[in-house]
């Protein structure tokens, strides 16, 4: 089934490989029959209104006129059908049992299932979808660490606010333990300039994602993603400072996705680029 047939839309998958996204712009198309959804669908309007027109579950046909963020969800298994014109919005095609599997652990085994939705206001869904379709468009500003969170984050809310009956997800009280805790840090002290991931940093203290990504916020009082980032640009400055390395190779070893990427964050966190703080000490 054929959901984006916009040829300029831009798709990726999340670390997690779960998660497919396009950009729809004044896209107008038609799906080319009734069929049955083999992954789950979020779309969201960014500009409009546009219309929609759906059969969902039923042979009845309804026009839906979609505002500037409102989004629906239609889940997988459902028996659909739609066309659209002047479409302009982002839609997130989801692996269902990569994300059933994720649901199943963050729930501790309880059942799950998606709602279907057709026109509904969410401020964070929609912040979530449009954060991750900047990441994309611009993947050399950005870490799959940071792709990952907000996957993470956008299945952690379609879990507790979306689904058939509402799961408000497991509380998580006191941080990691100091044994944990110091795991994760002498892990990150050590791989900081490799991929890694929520779902390594979980494993190697025995948690969930969901449970580790709170807990080390409440030891820490930053995410992961923060941490490590606070991380590298430490070593990078201090390798600009100490070694003769071109700024290239303190990009590469220091775990950023290209140069570019280190020097945007070097000025937006320290006001200098990576060539300035060098020059400082020249």
């Amino acid at each position: 089934m054929a959901i984006i047939t916009n040829p300029k839309s831009v798709a990726y998958e999340t670390p997690a490989q779960m998660i497919q996204l396009y950009r729809c712009d004044n896209n107008s198309s038609e799906d080319p029959g009734q069929t049955r959804l083999t992954r789950h669908m979020i779309g969201l309007t960014t500009t409009g209104p546009y219309r929609l027109a759906v059969r969902h579950n039923s042979d009845r046909t309804q026009d839906l006129c979609l505002s500037p963020g409102e989004f629906f969800i239609f889940p997988t298994g459902a028996s659909h059908w739609a066309a659209w014109k002047n479409c302009h919005g982002i839609i997130a095609s989801v692996d269902h049992q990569l994300f059933n599997h994720y649901a199943e652990r963050f729930l501790e085994g309880k059942c799950f299932e998606l709602n279907s939705v057709f026109q509904q206001k969410d401020p964070l869904i929609e912040q979530l979808l449009i954060s991750l379709a900047q990441v994309n468009e611009n993947a050399e500003s950005s870490s799959n660490l940071y792709k990952e969170s907000l996957c993470m984050t956008f299945l952690l809310r379609l879990i507790e606010c979306h689904s058939q009956e509402k799961h408000p997800l497991p509380t998580v009280k006191g941080g990691l333990s100091k044994r944990s805790l110091k795991q994760v840090i002498d892990y990150i002290e050590v791989y900081y300039g490799e991929a890694i991931t929520i779902t390594n940093l979980a494993q190697l203290v025995c948690l969930s994602e969901y449970h580790f990504l709170r807990c080390f916020k409440q030891s820490l009082g930053l995410t992961p993603y923060q941490y490590i980032l606070q991380k590298r640009l430490e070593i990078a400055q201090k390798l600009l400072i100490e070694t003769k390395q071109s700024i290239l190779e303190i990009a590469i070893n220091c775990g950023f996705s290209s140069q570019s990427h280190m020097t945007n964050l070097f000025k937006q966190r320290l006001g200098k680029t990576p060539l300035q703080i060098r020059q400082t000490v020249s």
